[in-house]
């Protein structure tokens, strides 16, 4: 077959199919590993996992294909095919977090080769930057870290830290938006090279805040609106929701940028009735500057009424006592499509875990539910950590089965895989178990469980002033 059809034909391929058909022949996996056009226009390329912050126009091709193939192999563990499937880890790393606290708040991030997490004490954050293949740390301290969430964006040699930071000093009372510039380079590892701080005016009261980032654009998300921020161009605008027209509570569950338009997805709900809106952007109005930090006033002020939504799906009722938040909504990828996972209430009689997995199209303004696999299910028991978005490069959700010391998360559906699965980690042959002991010393697993990178396969947990990385 000649070169310029084979790459024909392989532009109507997944990362995982061009893997396994680079095992047909010297010939063809010669011409694959040679070039990085074949992976490079893949329908999924978001697969293909980073390699030292490089991005797939940085690697060289012999990196791609190593990274597609890594990846690929990782799918194929990650797809059980009976119920007694369990994945144990390959790898183990263990890191000492010395002078620390013993208490993690389940904030964490992990970023190729890094693992951003913060520790907290009675008088502020600490940031931590940890280097898994030197096991180098560097920290930053900061007042409280607001909400769940927090985002790093890979720059070449250098990592944007997001963060909601809420303060209760004399000097900047309520929430702000802190984006720093950390080098990454082994010599300067945590260099803060940029620094940005906007404090937001009126958003002293907030319950939750949650972040949302594309490119130099953040979105403050919460129960009651939505803030979005360029914080290069030094504009901003919110929006505070006004549904004049439900008379039961109505709360933005979660939201996220869409990839080609000038507005923001968003899902809501409004009594037992989930939906899902687009909310077109205007020209974002100029900040203001006070010493050095930048500050909302009532030009970036605005409502967002019922009317101004875009709504692009039917409604769905879950009942009333489904716990807030109970959905993820993420793009995958750099595709236009996004996904929903809600989780009923739990039903006493029910033997397993249930969940629905709707995927919508931002081109076709169209959603259609995906079918989760029973192979393997999470019992009713298991402890769920769905109130905690812990790894937005991933599946949030983990749900802990103590007795039995592992844990259950959902692997998405894809261009390759039809279907969304329940995957089972074991974390039996961690360090933390000792033996003779209590599981984890007396400490219950769903306490010490840190985050879960989909990607690259790896559970961190945190116990005793120590972090324990489990690579699948």
């Amino acid at each position: 077959m000649p070169p310029e059809i084979l790459d024909l034909v392989m532009q109507r391929l997944c990362v995982q199919d061009i893997i396994h058909l680079a095992q047909t022949c010297s010939r063809i996996r010669a011409s694959i590993r040679g070039s990085k056009y074949p992976l490079a226009h893949a329908i999924n390329t978001s697969q293909i996992i980073s390699v030292h912050l490089k991005t797939i126009d940085m690697m060289t091709p012999m990196e791609l294909y190593d990274a597609a193939a890594k990846a690929t192999a990782l799918s194929a563990r990650m797809t059980p095919d009976t119920a007694d499937h369990i994945l144990m880890p390959r790898r183990r790393l263990t890191f000492d977090i010395k002078g620390s606290p013993d208490h993690f708040w389940n904030r964490m991030l992990l970023l190729d080769n890094f693992i951003f997490f913060v520790l907290s004490n009675l008088h502020n954050d600490t940031l931590w930057i940890l280097d898994l293949s030197s096991g180098l740390m560097r920290s930053r301290d900061y007042d409280s870290i607001s909400g769940l969430d927090y985002q790093a964006v890979a720059q070449s040699n250098s990592v944007l830290v997001f963060l909601a930071i809420y303060s209760e000093n004399s000097e900047m009372t309520g929430h702000s938006l802190v984006v720093d510039e950390f080098t990454l380079d082994t010599g300067r590892l945590g260099y803060c090279k940029t620094h940005f701080v906007m404090r937001c005016e009126g958003m002293e009261e907030i319950p939750s805040v949650s972040l949302e980032v594309k490119g130099d654009r953040v979105a403050f998300i919460w129960f009651g609106g939505i803030l979005v921020v360029d914080w290069k161009e030094k504009r901003a605008l919110e929006l505070e929701l006004e549904f004049a027209q439900y008379t039961d509570y109505t709360v933005i569950v979660h939201a996220c940028f869409h990839p080609s338009h000038n507005s923001v997805i968003a899902v809501y709900r409004c009594g037992d009735l989930y939906e899902t809106a687009s909310i077109g952007l205007p020209e974002l109005p100029p900040l203001a500057e006070e010493n050095k930090i930048w500050v909302n006033t009532e030009l970036n002020h605005g409502v967002l009424e019922l009317q101004d939504l875009d709504l692009f799906r039917e409604r769905q009722s879950w009942g009333k006592d489904a716990r807030l938040p109970s959905t993820i909504f993420r793009q995958i990828g750099g595709c236009d499509t996004y996904d929903a996972v809600i989780f009923p209430p739990k039903q006493p009689e029910a033997e397993y875990i249930s969940a629905e997995h709707l995927r919508y199209s931002t081109q076709t303004w169209q959603g259609f539910k995906i079918p989760i696999s029973s192979v393997v299910q999470p019992p009713i028991a298991c402890h769920g950590t769905d109130e905690e978005r812990i790894a937005p490069n991933g599946a949030p959700f983990l749900f802990i089965d103590q007795n039995e010391k592992c844990v259950y998360t959902l692997r998405l559906a894809d261009d390759y895989h039809r279907e969304t699965r329940w995957v089972r980690l074991s974390t039996r042959s961690s360090n933390l178990y000792k033996e003779g002991d209590d599981p984890l010393d007396g400490k219950a697993l769903h306490n010490c469980i840190a985050g879960y990178d989909t990607l690259q396969g790896r559970l961190v947990l945190f116990v005793d002033q120590r972090l324990e990385v489990l690579e699948y």
